[in-house]
């Protein structure tokens, strides 16, 4: 049963331990608040013993986001166009109106400009592509987007 009335069309979570980049797929649609994504993300790092987790979202090839767990910390993100409805509305309290930090990924190799350059042209779902790659898991993204 769906709670948030969302239904992305990809959401993965991936994690970076000792081992490397691992991803799994995520169904953030029985979320009901922010807490439960940032849950997700804090259990992932837990069970795979990861000192980064990026989770990484596409609504109806629409809009995307990114968020970023370090350790047990809290999260940060970015969103290329904030929506205050379904799964959009649970990213509220972490971004509020804004789109969030843009250099959510700087230190990965996505430059802060360059996520805003990749919101603002192209499919949000070559977006994540690009992402993924840049930040070193793009394998791991092409397995579970297939």
């Amino acid at each position: 049963m769906v709670q948030n009335g969302a239904v992305p069309s990809f959401a993965a979570v991936f994690a970076r331990s000792a081992d490397g980049w691992a991803g799994f797929a995520a169904d953030p649609g029985e979320a009901e608040s922010f807490d439960d994504l940032a849950d997700l993300m804090r259990v992932t790092s837990a069970e795979m013993s990861a000192d980064l987790v990026v989770f990484l979202l596409e609504q109806d090839g629409d809009w995307f986001a990114v968020l970023r767990l370090d350790g047990f910390g809290q999260p940060r993100g970015y969103c290329s166009a904030p929506r205050d409805d379904g799964l959009g509305g649970l990213l509220q309290p972490l971004l509020g109106d804004t789109t969030g930090t843009s250099g959510v990924l700087a230190d990965l190799g996505v430059a802060g400009a360059h996520l805003d350059d990749l919101a603002d042209g192209g499919l949000p779902g070559d977006a994540l592509l690009t992402i993924a790659e840049l930040a070193g898991f793009g394998d791991a993204f092409e397995r579970l987007r297939g």
